[in-house]
């Protein structure tokens, strides 16, 4: 049965677990609270939510610290959400009951539970004894079935026996329930498989609706619907587990609601005839019931007129100590209001300048010191103070206050606390709080729950140190906590009425002048339980207050009171007397015999105080006396003991003697020892304060260095982010780098290729070319007698052409060399690529032109040699006519090149016979009334056309290789 009283695995969703969080912590906190589904998805948790509140904790940017770890968390949590029908609060309407539910015990012994939490017996039994897969739909089917019958039940609370027979006898009826109820759901499917067939999915869902209509509404048949329709195009098989899960969730749920039927009393609302039940609310040694409740119950006992009036406002409802009443049953815990609420919530005391006086008139009007009976406050007035005093501080100050640091590592010292209360400013309205820092240590340090103290042990301690300085600064408040007989809820102080401390009374209310300090020799647990003060009613008046009969102390009030008489008789003689004269003057004298009568008065009130703490004192005195002789009983006892110890010992032998022996030698190393750790300490403390005092100057230094360091952080931040954009462009200036690079090598690439392309050619020119000069050196040959100077230019042009070629070919495999070098990673800079590229480009240019220049000259080469072997042939032709005719055996005419030089051997030769009648260029015959160009230097003609192809290219003649301009682009003058 144990079990079911504990909240089993998946009962708690993953958003609810963040409800609870919302409400637990402080209003001023929401702010910081992470939005659920930027942490987490919608799931049933297995671990309490402490995922998800790590998952918080993670994303609150240490705003949450107060509270502890993750699973200190999770523990107060529990305890904060486990109270009957605490779905309400949280407005967690849909997702299983988490509550763990509370038997309670009547003063007889008998136990009982809270109707609410049956229905979270009954969902944990379920959950347990059903053991079909159970999914998720199973368990949200199932609390939306329990809650829709916690809604029904109104009116009071209202407490059951708890029998534990009965819920034995459920676990068994629901498992029988589960059989009958797979067996049901298996024959409703063989008959929907027909609608499975056709796809008529609606009745599918109508049919479920009627099963079960109130888990089934309107939202989740449609859902089911939806599904179904999803998954039109699936097989069978799929749809069949879906529709069979729906219908045995909803044959479960009417077996469970049959079971609840059987015992409705359990379920339902009591009837009038029931037996009537006061609850008694116990708080420490202290048990009342509220007055509302007994007056009702007393109400319907009675049946006479007479009726007790129930005086309440909704709001505030009275008590009554048990000591009248008596009771048939226990009840619930009493909830004290959230202090840290405002300490570290608005931080109040760090918030305001001045003393927040309109605040606590908001807090007095709701805690009354008038009322001298405890009472109990509705929660919404709670929450409306709350956001009142929320709403009043809910501008930001400026500055903002301070937060608490981080605890160190291995924890705080008490100088530490005092450090952290001076930080956070509390000594300008509390300039005694940190002699209030060694209390709240110590408790803080009892209650710890690791090893070292935490930064939210530093929260509890600074909270504690507030609260000690409030209830001293307030005398409301500290009177309202005596009425309440809850004086010893504030660590370490006692109310000087509840201690027998004498008490101030002013116009009738009872004043307590301080809270006294618990003695320092007493532990916390001893003062929190069995050093709690005994609680004594406050009379209205002191002159009501009864006393026991003391002689001296009536003799002397006589006497004192018989002098006042006489005194009063004398005056009022004089006065008779004096009725006579002038009415002004008699009255003044009236008036001034009041006073004197008031003084006496005010005298003997005076004395009779006086005479109540001499009273008190006497007592004390005797009480003090009757100690002494206590001590001296006990102490005489003591010596007696010892003394019998001490024969016992002699009678023991040497022994005994050395072991005395050495005992007073070890008494004498401890003493020594402690003398030795006395002058440590005295050493240790002189240091301290050395350090202190170091510490104040360092801390002035700091204070300098920090302002200074601030402002050079502010010129770092300006630098760093001037700093960042150049990364940014860097970075992008990287980036397009890279794109040169790869670029530069795709057009390297693509240079070599065209390199190997042209070394291709060349190398066929070449020997095309050497083919030619092969032919024509074998043609030249027949020619070699009359045409020396024609060998002689071949001779020339061959060595400049294998000079060339050379070069050429050195040169381009100096370029492949360096090429190569250049396409390794890390030899050369990225800068320096677009300027080597412009080089290479430039040298593959020359390169080209080069080749260029020499194919041209072969050209050039091939042209006039086919030329001069047909000026040779000519002049063959035209030698052997003459040598007919004179004789003379013919002279060989010079080669092309040299005609400029044959010109100067022949000056007077005419125009007419250097003109050819054919262009050297195309080697076709020039006719007549064609456009021709004139070389000046050696007077040979070309076609204009030719000529201005040839000229493109070359700007010399092709003959006399003399200058030669295109007359279009330079006209003559």
């Amino acid at each position: 049965m144990a079990q079911f009283l504990k909240s089993p695995d998946h009962v708690l969703a993953s958003n609810i677990v963040h409800s609870h969080v919302y409400f637990y912590i402080l209003l001023k906190l929401h702010s910081f609270l992470p939005v659920f589904e930027s942490i987490e998805a919608k799931k049933l948790v297995d671990d309490d939510g402490e995922e998800v509140i790590q998952k918080i904790l993670d994303e609150s940017n240490n705003k949450l610290r107060m509270y502890g770890s993750a699973k200190e968390i999770v523990e107060n949590i529990k305890i904060f959400r486990s109270f009957p029908e605490s779905f309400r609060l949280f407005h967690d309407y849909k997702h299983p009951l988490n509550a763990t539910p509370i038997i309670y015990e009547s003063l007889n012994g008998e136990k009982y539970l809270c109707k609410p939490d049956v229905y979270t017996i009954i969902q944990n039994i379920a959950l347990h004894a059903i053991t079909h897969q159970k999914s998720v739909m199973f368990h949200l089917l199932l609390a939306k079935f329990l809650k829709s019958k916690i809604m029904l039940i109104g009116g009071p609370v209202e407490f059951v026996k708890f029998d534990e027979k009965m819920f034995d006898e459920i676990e068994k009826e629901m498992r029988e329930g589960e059989k009958k109820s797979v067996e049901q759901a298996s024959a409703q499917r063989n008959n929907l498989e027909k609608f499975l067939l056709t796809k008529n999915y609606a009745a599918i869902v109508s049919k479920v609706h009627e099963l079960n209509p109130t888990i089934w509404d309107d939202d989740m048949a449609n859902a089911l619907l939806r599904r179904l329709q999803s998954l039109s195009d699936t097989e069978i098989e799929t749809k069949k587990e879906i529709v069979f899960g729906a219908l045995i969730n909803s044959c479960i749920m009417n077996r469970i609601e049959e079971i609840m039927a059987k015992r409705a009393t359990l379920f339902i609302s009591t009837p009038e005839s029931s037996p009537i039940t006061v609850r008694l609310f116990e708080d420490g040694e202290e048990r009342y019931v509220m007055k509302a409740e007994l007056y009702h119950a007393l109400n319907r006992l009675s049946t006479g007129p007479k009726r007790f009036e129930i005086q309440s406002d909704g709001f505030i409802y009275n008590a009554m100590s048990f000591e009248d009443v008596k009771a048939d049953s226990s009840a619930l815990r009493f909830f004290a209001p959230n202090t840290a609420q405002y300490i570290f919530g608005i931080k109040l005391f760090q918030y305001v300048e001045e003393w927040p006086l309109s605040l606590f008139q908001q807090i007095h009007s709701v805690f009354d010191s008038n009322l001298n009976n405890q009472y109990f406050i509705n929660l919404r007035v709670f929450n409306n103070l709350k956001k009142s005093i929320n709403a009043t501080y809910s501008s930001p100050p400026s500055p903002p206050p301070k937060d608490v640091r981080n605890a160190k590592k291995d924890g705080f010292t008490v100088q530490n606390l005092k450090n952290e209360l001076k930080h956070l400013g509390l000594e300008k309205h509390f300039p005694e709080i940190s002699d209030h820092a060694e209390i709240a240590h110590t408790e803080v340090m009892e209650l710890k729950k690791e090893r070292f103290l935490r930064t939210c042990d530093l929260y509890d301690a600074v909270e504690i140190c507030q609260l000690r300085c409030i209830f001293n600064r307030v005398p409301e408040l500290r009177i309202f906590l005596h009425h309440q007989k809850s004086c010893w809820r504030v660590l370490e102080l006692r109310c000087d009425y509840c201690t027998g401390t004498e008490p101030f009374y002013e116009n009738g209310r009872c004043e307590i002048s301080i809270f006294a300090e618990a003695p320092k020799d007493n532990s916390i647990d001893t003062w929190l339980t069995g050093g709690r003060p005994v609680y004594k009613p406050i009379p209205e008046r002191f002159k009501t207050v009864s006393k026991p009969y003391d002689p001296v102390l009536k003799l002397k009030t006589e006497k004192i009171e018989t002098k006042t008489v006489k005194d009063s008789e004398k005056v009022y003689d004089d006065q008779d007397q004096r009725t006579g004269d002038v009415d002004k003057e008699s009255e003044a004298k009236i008036e001034i015999l009041r006073q004197k009568l008031m003084e006496k008065e005010e005298e003997i009130v005076n004395f009779k105080r006086d005479a109540l703490i001499h009273e008190k004192t006497v007592k004390g005195f005797k009480e003090l006396k009757e100690k002494i002789v206590d001590l001296e009983a006990r102490e005489k006892e003591m010596i007696e003991a010892r003394r019998r110890d001490a024969v016992v010992q002699i009678h023991t032998g040497q022994a005994w003697k050395a072991d005395i022996v050495r005992y007073e030698a070890r008494e004498k190393e401890l003493i020594e020892e402690r003398t030795r750790n006395e002058l440590t300490h005295s050493k240790t403390v002189l240091e301290n304060e050395r350090l202190m005092r170091e510490n104040a100057s360092i801390r002035s230094n700091l204070k300098d260095s920090n302002e200074r360091i601030k402002s050079e952080i502010d010129i770092r931040d300006k630098e760093i982010e001037k700093l960042g954009k150049k990364v940014v462009n860097y970075e992008k200036k990287q980036m397009n780098d890279e794109s040169i690079r790869a670029k530069i090598e795709k057009e390297n690439e693509e240079l070599k290729k065209k390199i190997d392309e042209e070394m291709q050619k060349y190398e066929i020119t070449i020997e095309q070319l050497e083919k030619e000069n092969q032919d024509l050196k074998g043609s030249n040959e027949l020619y070699c007698n009359n045409f020396n100077s024609i060998n002689e230019t071949v001779y020339r042009e061959r060595q400049t052409f294998g000079t060339v070629q050379q070069q050429l070919v050195e040169r381009i495999s100096e370029l492949e060399r360096e090429l190569i070098s250049r396409n390794q990673p890390g030899n050369i800079g990225i800068t320096d690529w677009i300027g080597e590229k412009r080089v290479m480009q430039e040298e593959i240019a020359e390169k080209t032109r080069q080749i260029a220049q020499v194919i041209e000259s072969n050209v050039v080469l091939r042209t006039e040699n086919e030329m001069n072997s047909r000026m040779v042939q000519n002049l063959l032709d035209r030698l052997s006519g003459i040598s007919i005719s004179s004789g003379v055996a013919p002279t060989p005419p010079p080669s092309g090149p040299s005609t400029s030089s044959w010109n100067r051997q022949n000056p007077t030769t005419r125009d007419s016979e250097l003109e050819d009648v054919e262009c050297v260029i195309c080697l076709i015959d020039i006719k007549q009334r064609q456009k021709t160009i004139k070389c000046h230097q050696c007077r040979r003609r070309f076609h204009s056309k030719c000529a201005s192809d040839w000229l493109k290219v070359k700007s010399e003649c092709p003959a006399c290789r003399g200058r030669l301009l295109d007359p279009h682009e330079f006209p003559a003058l």
